[in-house]
C-alpha cells in the first residue's frame, strides 16, 4: 500500500471559500440602536472611546489591546452587548473559547431580550443574527436575517447577512440569490460581490468569480480583492495571472501573511520549490502565528523529503490550533511516510476524536494499522469508512486487500465485487494471489 500524501490545495480550501468573518455585521452603531436611547451610552462617555480605540487593537491584530479597552466599555456600561459581542469575537481570534462564547451568550440573551419587547425592531434583529453566527448557529442567524427582510426589504445588508449564513450553512444556490439580490438594491456596496465570488468559488464557477472580484478591483483595489482573485485564477489553473495577482496583494499590503501562503502555492505548482518556501518564511516573520504558514512549509517540505522538518511545522501549527482535525491528520501522514506507525495511528485517532465522521482519517488510520501489521483494526477502520462513505470503491479494494492478508478469503471476494460494482478494480497481483489462494476465479 502507498503512503498517504496531501493535496497542499487541501490545506487551505475550506478557509479560503468563506466570506471573512464579519464582512456582514451589523456596525456598533445599529447594534446599539438596538436597546434605544436609554440604554445607549452618550456618544462622548469613556465607554465609547474605550470601545473604538478596541476596534483600533483589532485591525491592528492587537487582541490583549482590543480585549483590555472592550473589558473597560463594559465596567463603564456594562447594559450594551454591543461591547460584549466585539470582546467575544477578539477572544474567539485568540483561540479563548470558554470567554468567547460567554460573552457571545450574554449578547445573544440581550439582543433577544430587546426583541420580546419591541418584535419590530429591525437592529437587534440583525445583532443577534450576528451573535447566532459567532457561535455557529447558522439557520438561526438566517432565520432573524429573514424577520429583518420582512421588515426592512429593502435593506441590501440584510440580505448579504443572510447570504453568508445560508453559504455557511452548505447553501451556496440560496447564498449567491441573496448576494444577487443586496447587488440590485445596492449595487454600489462591494460587499455584495467579494461574497458572490467567493460562493461562486465554492461551486466552481471560477469564471462569474473572477469576474465579480474585477469589478470590485476596478472600483477598490484592495491587496485583499487581489489576493482573492488571485486563488480563482489558482483554482483555474491560471498560475501566471494567479502569480501576478498575489504579488500585487503583497505589493499593496506586505503585512500580510496570506497572500504570501497563497504564493507558495503557486511556485510549487511551477516547480519552484525555493521560492515557495521563501515565501513560507516570509508569512511566518510577519505573523509568527501563521498557521497556514507552518501547515504549508511542512506540506512544501515533506515534499522534498524533509519529514523531521515537517512535523516540526506541523507540531507548531497544533500548538496554535490544538483542536483542528486537519493538521493531525497531517502530521500523521509524515509520521507515517517516516515510518513510525504508533506516532502516526496516535494523530489519526486524535483526528478522529476531533471530527469522527470524516472519513479520511479512517481510511489513514487503516493504512498505518495495515503496515504495522495490526489486520484487524485496520480492517476495521475500512470497515468504518465504508459505512461513512459506501459508494467509494477504494475503501472495498483497501479492505479487501488486507482481508487477503488475513485469508479470510470469502470476506475478500465480497469487497473485490462491491469495488468493481463501484466502477473500481483491484489490482492485477492481488487478485491473482487471491485466485490461488482461495481456489476460486470469482
Amino acid at each position: 500500500m502507498s503512503r498517504t500524501s496531501i493535496p497542499l490545495l487541501s490545506i487551505l480550501a475550506t478557509a479560503l471559500l468563506l466570506p471573512p468573518a464579519g464582512m456582514f455585521e451589523a456596525p456598533a452603531s445599529q447594534a446599539a440602536d438596538a436597546f434605544g436611547p436609554a440604554s445607549q451610552p452618550d456618544p462622548g462617555t469613556d465607554a465609547v472611546d474605550c470601545f473604538e480605540q478596541g476596534l483600533l487593537c483589532e485591525r491592528r491584530h492587537d487582541y490583549d489591546g482590543a480585549i483590555a479597552q472592550f473589558t473597560r466599555a463594559i465596567e463603564l456600561s456594562p447594559n450594551d452587548p454591543c461591547f460584549r459581542l466585539e470582546r467575544g469575537l477578539a477572544y474567539r481570534r485568540q483561540g479563548k473559547r470558554a470567554q468567547a462564547e460567554a460573552d457571545f451568550a450574554r449578547a445573544l440573551a440581550a439582543f433577544t431580550a430587546a426583541i420580546e419587547r419591541e418584535p419590530g425592531n429591525v437592529a437587534a434583529r440583525t445583532s443577534r443574527a450576528t451573535a447566532y453566527e459567532q457561535m455557529g448557529r447558522y439557520r438561526e442567524a438566517a432565520a432573524d436575517y429573514t424577520s429583518a427582510i420582512e421588515l426592512d426589504p429593502n435593506n441590501a445588508r440584510h440580505y448579504l447577512g443572510r447570504g453568508r449564513a445560508r453559504q455557511i450553512s452548505g447553501q451556496s444556490d440560496l447564498a449567491i440569490a441573496d448576494y444577487s439580490k443586496g447587488i440590485e438594491l445596492d449595487p454600489k456596496d462591494l460587499a455584495g460581490y467579494k461574497a458572490r465570488a467567493m460562493a461562486y468559488l465554492v461551486r466552481s464557477d471560477r469564471d462569474r468569480a473572477i469576474a465579480d472580484l474585477t469589478t470590485v478591483i476596478e472600483r477598490e483595489p484592495t491587496a485583499s480583492t487581489y489576493n482573492n482573485r488571485g486563488f480563482a485564477y489558482y483554482c483555474k489553473g491560471d498560475n501566471v495571472r494567479a502569480l501576478a495577482d498575489f504579488t500585487r496583494a503583497i505589493e499593496l499590503d506586505p503585512r500580510d501573511d496570506n497572500s504570501y501562503i497563497k504564493r507558495a502555492l503557486v511556485y510549487e505548482q511551477l516547480g519552484k520549490l525555493v521560492l515557495a518556501l521563501a515565501d513560507c518564511d516570509k508569512a511566518i516573520e510577519v505573523d509568527p502565528a501563521s498557521v497556514d504558514g507552518y501547515r504549508i512549509r511542512a506540506g512544501l517540505t515533506a515534499r522534498d523529503g524533509q519529514l523531521d522538518k515537517a512535523i516540526a511545522d506541523a507540531t507548531k501549527a497544533i500548538a496554535l490550533r490544538p483542536d483542528d482535525a486537519f493538521i493531525y491528520q497531517e502530521r500523521g501522514v509524515y509520521h507515517d511516510r517516516k515510518g513510525d506507525e504508533d506516532r502516526a495511528i496516535a494523530d489519526f485517532s486524535k483526528a478522529i476524536e476531533l471530527k469522527p465522521k470524516h472519513v479520511g482519517f479512517y481510511g489513514s488510520r487503516g493504512q498505518a494499522y495495515a503496515r504495522k501489521g495490526d489486520l484487524v483494526r485496520s480492517a476495521a477502520d475500512y470497515g468504518k469508512a465504508i459505512e461513512l462513505d459506501p459508494k467509494n470503491e477504494a475503501w472495498h479494494r483497501c479492505r479487501a486487500i488486507v482481508f487477503i492478508y488475513q485469508k479470510a478469503y470469502d470476506r475478500a471476494w465480497a469487497d473485490v465485487k462491491a469495488c468493481q460494482q463501484l466502477g473500481g478494480t483491484v489490482d492485477a497481483a492481488y487478485l491473482e494471489a487471491l485466485r490461488k489462494a482461495s481456489g476460486r476465479s470469482e
